[in-house]
């Protein structure tokens, strides 16, 4: 394939300034939350992704009517010390901790207390409410849910992963707009929110609970809410304790199914380097700031939002923190770098070891792709393989 080297190395050139710019493998996550009421919002490298109003919060009910009269909420800008209701003279004490990990700033960790030993209630959840025009998938850890109402038009679904839109009305609120429902059959304590378009998965789990959690899935027109919902149906003269968290993570898109096209590093083209028997290698002695790998110019790859998965490993995952490659994905046709990411030293788990880094891109109609990797020097570094999903 080295054929049309010599031709398009004034391209590479020209390009490779473009690199500056790359965006960095670091998620920037931050969680705005008040103290013992209520979790309002998350972003991830800027972007809102929870409801604007409360994203986490405690919501219990009397009865099976979803309606301000006959709920009992957390949702509050200010700390709580009762499940309050405006129009119910209720008496629910509880506690809401919430606990960002130093050690992972994509970690949202907390701890509940609700005293319901003077009601009754019906139901008694913890929804994590995410936007509906960024989640629109939901997977979970069971194999099957009831889409709808039981009893009603409802009907078992066998799988696991699903997208909201596909949700069946159940009842309707805000002057006829639908709340569409699923419920996991089999026990399940986490669910994961998923965007494909920006890229970006909140995973809620229950780690520890007085009694186990039952699993919703909502979509919610009237609130534009797609949510997860943990909790528990007739909650009757007892204290629940539930502790969980959330976490903010990347989108894999092999939850979608299988790689819809994969690359070997004999289908690349190379500035520097060579090839190994598990992939193409370059060491401290090759040049730096030069295409370990370009190419391979395809065009099979269907207009849309997509994931390039670069398959890598270095030698050294401690000596420091420096950049040692940068990933990137090139539309020949219209000389635009698509979408890119700097790669240093730590983003690696352990040395010799294959670690797939993501890059998410979208692809216009008569794209001619390239999967590029800039070697930016400071370390032995490897490419298996580039699978597109």
């Amino acid at each position: 394939m080295n054929s049309i080297k010599r031709k398009i190395l004034p391209s590479l050139l020209t390009s490779a300034a473009l690199f500056s710019s790359a965006a960095p493998a670091e998620l920037s996550v931050n969680f705005n939350y008040t103290p013992n009421a209520t979790l309002h919002q998350i972003t991830a490298n800027g972007i809102p992704l929870l409801h604007s109003t409360c994203g986490l919060y405690i919501i219990g009910g009397f009865n099976n009517l979803d309606t301000e009269a006959d709920n009992v909420t957390s949702c509050s800008n200010q700390p709580l010390t009762r499940l309050f209701n405006p129009d119910a003279n209720v008496n629910i004490p509880f506690r809401l901790n919430f606990l960002e990990k130093s050690s992972d700033p994509t970690t949202l960790t907390f701890d509940a207390t609700i005293d319901v030993s003077s009601e009754n209630l019906t139901s008694l959840s913890l929804p994590l409410d995410a936007r509906d025009d960024t989640f629109e998938y939901f997977r979970f850890g069971g194999s099957s849910y009831f889409n709808g109402v039981l009893g009603g038009n409802g009907y078992v679904e066998y799988k696991n992963l699903d997208r909201y839109d596909n949700l069946i009305k159940a009842y309707d609120i805000c002057n006829g707009q639908d709340v569409n429902i699923g419920r996991a059959i089999t026990h399940s304590n986490w669910v994961e929110l998923i965007s494909k378009s920006k890229g970006y998965t909140l995973r809620y789990e229950i780690t520890d609970a007085t009694r186990p959690v039952k699993l919703f899935f909502v979509n919610h027109a009237c609130l534009k809410v797609n949510n997860g919902e943990l909790g528990f149906h007739d909650v009757n003269n007892e204290v629940l304790n539930v502790k969980g968290f959330i976490k903010v993570q990347e989108t894999d898109y092999s939850v979608f199914g299988g790689p819809i096209a994969s690359f070997t590093s004999h289908s690349f083209y190379h500035q520097i380097g060579r090839q190994e028997w598990d992939g193409w290698a370059v060491s401290v002695n090759d040049p730096f700031n030069q295409y370990m790998a370009y190419g391979p110019y395809t065009s099979a790859i269907s207009p849309g939002q997509h994931q390039a998965k670069f398959r890598m490993l270095v030698d050294n995952v401690t000596a420091d923190d420096l950049t040692i490659v940068t990933l990137d994905v090139f539309d020949a046709a219209s000389g635009k770098v698509l979408a890119s990411k700097d790669i240093s030293r730590k983003d690696w788990d352990r040395p010799f070891e294959f670690k797939d880094f993501n890059v998410n891109f979208n692809s216009a109609p008569g794209a001619n792709l390239e999967f590029r990797v800039v070697y930016r020097g400071y370390s032995y570094v490897k490419l298996n393989q580039v699978s597109v999903y």
